[in-house]
Protein backbone atom coordinates (compact mmCIF):
# COMPACT_ATOMS: atom_id res chain seq x y z
CA UNK A 1 0.00 0.00 0.00
CA UNK A 2 1.26 3.47 -0.92
CA UNK A 3 0.61 5.89 1.98
CA UNK A 4 -1.02 9.29 1.38
CA UNK A 5 1.20 12.35 1.02
CA UNK A 6 0.38 13.34 4.62
CA UNK A 7 -0.75 11.03 7.42
CA UNK A 8 -2.03 12.52 10.68
CA UNK A 9 -1.51 10.35 13.76
CA UNK A 10 -2.48 10.40 17.45
CA UNK A 11 -6.00 11.46 16.59
CA UNK A 12 -9.54 10.53 17.53
CA UNK A 13 -10.80 8.93 20.71
CA UNK A 14 -10.20 5.28 21.47
CA UNK A 15 -12.15 2.69 23.41
CA UNK A 16 -10.26 3.40 26.63
CA UNK A 17 -11.39 7.02 26.48
CA UNK A 18 -15.01 5.89 26.10
CA UNK A 19 -14.50 3.29 28.83
CA UNK A 20 -13.45 6.08 31.22
CA UNK A 21 -16.39 8.21 30.09
CA UNK A 22 -18.69 5.26 30.77
CA UNK A 23 -17.35 4.98 34.31
CA UNK A 24 -17.89 8.70 34.90
CA UNK A 25 -21.45 8.55 33.56
CA UNK A 26 -22.25 5.45 35.65
CA UNK A 27 -20.94 7.05 38.83
CA UNK A 28 -22.95 10.17 37.99
CA UNK A 29 -26.16 8.16 37.54
CA UNK A 30 -25.64 6.50 40.91
CA UNK A 31 -24.96 9.87 42.56
CA UNK A 32 -28.09 11.39 41.01
CA UNK A 33 -30.27 8.55 42.30
CA UNK A 34 -28.69 8.73 45.74
CA UNK A 35 -28.75 12.49 46.21
CA UNK A 36 -31.58 13.71 44.00
CA UNK A 37 -29.50 16.83 43.23
CA UNK A 38 -28.97 16.30 39.54
CA UNK A 39 -27.81 19.80 38.40
CA UNK A 40 -24.52 19.98 40.28
CA UNK A 41 -23.81 16.30 39.70
CA UNK A 42 -24.32 16.70 35.96
CA UNK A 43 -22.06 19.75 36.00
CA UNK A 44 -19.31 17.74 37.68
CA UNK A 45 -19.79 15.00 35.10
CA UNK A 46 -19.33 17.46 32.26
CA UNK A 47 -16.19 18.84 33.90
CA UNK A 48 -14.86 15.30 34.40
CA UNK A 49 -15.35 14.35 30.75
CA UNK A 50 -13.83 17.66 29.60
CA UNK A 51 -10.82 17.13 31.88
CA UNK A 52 -10.35 13.61 30.51
CA UNK A 53 -10.44 14.89 26.94
CA UNK A 54 -7.91 17.66 27.69
CA UNK A 55 -5.66 15.15 29.45
CA UNK A 56 -5.77 12.88 26.42
CA UNK A 57 -4.82 15.74 24.11
CA UNK A 58 -2.01 16.87 26.44
CA UNK A 59 -0.48 13.39 26.76
CA UNK A 60 -0.52 12.78 23.01
CA UNK A 61 1.13 15.64 21.14
CA UNK A 62 0.31 16.15 17.46
CA UNK A 63 2.15 13.88 15.06
CA UNK A 64 2.11 13.91 11.27
CA UNK A 65 4.06 11.61 8.97
CA UNK A 66 4.67 13.20 5.57
CA UNK A 67 5.79 10.48 3.12
CA UNK A 68 5.77 12.97 0.24
CA UNK A 69 8.26 15.26 2.01
CA UNK A 70 9.88 12.47 4.02
CA UNK A 71 9.58 14.35 7.29
CA UNK A 72 7.91 13.88 10.67
CA UNK A 73 6.06 16.88 12.07
CA UNK A 74 5.41 17.30 15.78
CA UNK A 75 4.44 20.34 17.80
CA UNK A 76 6.82 23.04 16.57
CA UNK A 77 9.34 20.57 15.16
CA UNK A 78 10.12 19.04 11.78
CA UNK A 79 12.31 15.90 11.71
CA UNK A 80 13.55 14.50 8.38
CA UNK A 81 13.27 10.76 7.87
CA UNK A 82 17.05 10.64 7.50
CA UNK A 83 17.38 11.70 11.16
CA UNK A 84 15.41 8.65 12.35
CA UNK A 85 17.84 5.84 13.17
CA UNK A 86 15.32 3.33 14.51
CA UNK A 87 11.70 2.76 15.49
CA UNK A 88 11.26 1.47 19.03
CA UNK A 89 8.32 -0.81 19.91
CA UNK A 90 8.47 -1.12 23.71
CA UNK A 91 6.41 -3.79 25.48
CA UNK A 92 2.81 -2.74 26.28
CA UNK A 93 2.27 -0.99 29.60
CA UNK A 94 -0.60 0.66 31.46
CA UNK A 95 -0.46 3.59 29.03
CA UNK A 96 -1.07 1.29 26.04
CA UNK A 97 0.91 0.16 23.01
CA UNK A 98 3.27 2.71 21.48
CA UNK A 99 6.03 3.20 18.93
CA UNK A 100 8.85 5.71 19.28
CA UNK A 101 11.01 7.24 16.55
CA UNK A 102 14.62 7.41 17.75
CA UNK A 103 17.56 9.53 16.66
CA UNK A 104 21.19 8.39 16.34
CA UNK A 105 21.76 9.12 20.02
CA UNK A 106 18.83 6.92 21.05
CA UNK A 107 16.63 9.84 22.11
CA UNK A 108 12.97 9.74 21.18
CA UNK A 109 12.07 12.23 18.47
CA UNK A 110 8.34 11.47 18.34
CA UNK A 111 5.82 8.92 19.59
CA UNK A 112 2.97 7.11 17.83
CA UNK A 113 -0.07 5.71 19.65
CA UNK A 114 -0.73 2.19 18.35
CA UNK A 115 -3.58 0.80 20.47
CA UNK A 116 -5.11 0.61 23.96
CA UNK A 117 -4.49 4.32 24.59
CA UNK A 118 -6.98 7.15 25.07
CA UNK A 119 -6.69 7.90 21.36
CA UNK A 120 -7.98 5.94 18.37
CA UNK A 121 -5.85 2.96 17.23
CA UNK A 122 -3.29 3.42 14.46
CA UNK A 123 -4.87 3.20 11.00
CA UNK A 124 -3.74 1.27 7.95
CA UNK A 125 -2.47 4.56 6.44
CA UNK A 126 -0.32 5.18 9.51
CA UNK A 127 1.16 1.69 9.33
CA UNK A 128 1.88 2.13 5.63
CA UNK A 129 3.72 5.38 6.42
CA UNK A 130 5.80 3.71 9.16
CA UNK A 131 6.58 0.82 6.83
CA UNK A 132 7.79 3.25 4.17
CA UNK A 133 9.95 5.12 6.68
CA UNK A 134 11.71 1.92 7.78
CA UNK A 135 12.01 0.64 4.20
CA UNK A 136 13.65 3.85 3.02
CA UNK A 137 16.26 3.54 5.74
CA UNK A 138 16.90 -0.08 4.83
CA UNK A 139 17.65 0.82 1.22
CA UNK A 140 21.35 1.25 0.26
CA UNK A 141 22.57 4.83 0.43
CA UNK A 142 23.13 7.67 2.89
CA UNK A 143 19.70 7.17 4.50
CA UNK A 144 20.79 3.83 5.97
CA UNK A 145 21.88 4.21 9.59
CA UNK A 146 22.72 0.74 10.81
CA UNK A 147 23.83 -2.70 9.79
CA UNK A 148 21.00 -5.23 10.05
CA UNK A 149 20.86 -6.78 13.49
CA UNK A 150 23.41 -4.42 15.03
CA UNK A 151 22.52 -1.93 17.80
CA UNK A 152 22.79 1.78 17.21
CA UNK A 153 26.24 3.22 17.74
CA UNK A 154 26.53 4.79 21.18
CA UNK A 155 22.95 4.01 22.11
CA UNK A 156 22.32 2.52 25.54
CA UNK A 157 19.39 0.16 25.16
CA UNK A 158 17.33 -0.53 28.31
CA UNK A 159 18.40 -3.88 29.66
CA UNK A 160 15.83 -6.59 29.07
CA UNK A 161 13.47 -4.26 27.24
CA UNK A 162 14.32 -3.58 23.61
CA UNK A 163 16.29 -5.92 21.35
CA UNK A 164 17.52 -4.87 17.88
CA UNK A 165 15.79 -6.10 14.73
CA UNK A 166 17.23 -5.75 11.25
CA UNK A 167 15.37 -3.43 8.86
CA UNK A 168 14.51 -6.18 6.35
CA UNK A 169 12.83 -8.26 9.05
CA UNK A 170 11.01 -5.20 10.39
CA UNK A 171 9.74 -4.25 6.94
CA UNK A 172 8.33 -7.76 6.47
CA UNK A 173 6.45 -7.53 9.78
CA UNK A 174 5.16 -4.06 8.93
CA UNK A 175 3.98 -5.31 5.52
CA UNK A 176 1.98 -7.99 7.32
CA UNK A 177 0.63 -5.40 9.77
CA UNK A 178 -0.59 -3.21 6.90
CA UNK A 179 -2.41 -6.19 5.38
CA UNK A 180 -3.84 -7.11 8.80
CA UNK A 181 -5.29 -3.62 9.34
CA UNK A 182 -6.49 -3.38 5.73
CA UNK A 183 -8.56 -6.50 6.43
CA UNK A 184 -10.37 -4.60 9.20
CA UNK A 185 -8.58 -6.14 12.18
CA UNK A 186 -7.67 -4.23 15.34
CA UNK A 187 -3.99 -3.15 15.16
CA UNK A 188 -3.13 -4.12 18.73
CA UNK A 189 -4.93 -7.48 18.77
CA UNK A 190 -2.96 -10.31 20.39
CA UNK A 191 -2.72 -12.02 16.99
CA UNK A 192 -1.69 -8.85 15.10
CA UNK A 193 1.71 -9.05 13.32
CA UNK A 194 2.92 -6.00 15.27
CA UNK A 195 3.10 -8.20 18.37
CA UNK A 196 6.32 -9.63 16.90
CA UNK A 197 7.82 -6.14 17.09
CA UNK A 198 6.96 -5.39 20.72
CA UNK A 199 10.09 -5.29 22.84
CA UNK A 200 12.20 -4.75 19.72
CA UNK A 201 14.00 -1.82 18.09
CA UNK A 202 13.61 -1.81 14.31
CA UNK A 203 16.87 -0.46 12.92
CA UNK A 204 17.06 1.59 9.73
Amino acid sequence: MVPPAMVRCNRGLGRWFWFCVGIIVSVTAIAVVASGEAPWVMALTGLGVAALFLLARALLPPLTLSPAERVIRTRGRVVPYAAVAAVDFPPPDKAGVWAGFLGDDGRRLARLAIDETLMAPATVEQWAAVQQLVALGAAPGPASHAVAGQPLGGRRRPAGRSRPMGPAEAVAVLDAQVAWCAAGNRPGHRHAPVRALLGRVALR
